[in-house]
């Protein structure tokens, strides 16, 4: 009999991949994979709060089953055979996670921004990603000349400041800012502040699976991308980039994110 992994998806959609893809790897080393998301009903009409997370793609299509509640009350009698791992407890490379040094069933906790997951599961990740019913009604948003940028506030004071992207559409030597599709959870702060100016593009922050899947088309499709902090923008670069193309990073963010150096010949930092 398999030995049980349960995968725990959290946070933003960036953050979402990074799960399925560290589920897949679980998958390909052996373990039988569900994964846990904890739902939450929020109202249509309800303002965007970055905390009201939804699922954005079900991992189902990815061969990845839903934990139900019945399997939760059964854990209960399993206690002798069930741990919770946080990713702070692993000491060894994610996708080399092998079911016996494990128990019976283990519960995986954390966010698993290794690029090295999605090199790993790249194909399966594209499938389902490019091929995706909303993508095929978004083609008239392709252009492959765009830039794309980031601009991510929800940490308050911590959050990048305007040099940090003064900087980074230097690197990306943009001259014209219809050119330029921002992708933002501060709409106001973006229109308030004139280096984005006539912009192409303005993204309006939301969990709405249909609007983060056609933001994600756009960013997937661009040619350059300044991801500054964000793991949605950074997945997007991950899938979307090639041999041309720039992408700018913030310096600490790029650090803290594990095998991301075979970008390198691509990636500028501030």
């Amino acid at each position: 009999m398999k030995k049980i992994a349960i995968v725990d998806i959290m946070g933003g959609f960036g953050n979402q991949l990074f799960a399925i893809c560290f589920g897949l790897q679980l998958q390909t080393n052996g373990f039988k994979v569900y994964y846990y998301f904890s739902d939450k009903k929020i109202a249509k009409d309800k303002e965007y709060n970055p905390s009201d997370r939804q699922l954005v793609i079900n991992p189902k299509n990815f061969g990845i089953k839903k934990l139900q509640k019945f399997h939760i009350y059964l854990l209960k009698f399993f206690k002798k055979n069930y741990r919770i791992i946080f990713e702070s407890e692993i000491n060894t490379s994610l996708e080399k996670i092998f079911p016996d040094e494990y128990t019976f069933i283990t519960s995986f906790n954390g966010q698993f921004q290794d690029c090295l997951l999605y090199e790993n599961n790249k194909e399966s990740i594209d499938n389902i990603i490019l091929n995706d019913k909303v993508f095929k009604t978004t083609n008239s948003l392709v252009d492959k000349s765009n830039t794309m940028l980031s601009v991510r506030r929800e940490f308050g004071p911590s959050s990048l400041d305007l040099s940090f992207y003064e900087k980074a559409l230097l690197l990306c030597n943009i001259k014209d800012n219809t050119k330029l599709k921002i992708f933002s959870d501060d709409k106001l702060w973006v229109t308030k502040n004139k280096i984005f100016d006539e912009c192409g593009y303005i993204s309006s922050p939301s969990n709405k699976p249909e609007i983060v899947l056609k933001d994600f088309k756009m960013m997937i499709n661009s040619k350059n991308f300044i991801v500054g902090n964000s793991t949605f923008s950074l997945f997007a670069s991950l899938i979307g980039h090639d041999k041309d193309s720039i992408i700018v990073m913030e310096k600490n963010f790029y650090e803290n994110i594990k095998n991301i150096k075979f970008l390198s010949e691509n990636v500028h930092l501030i």
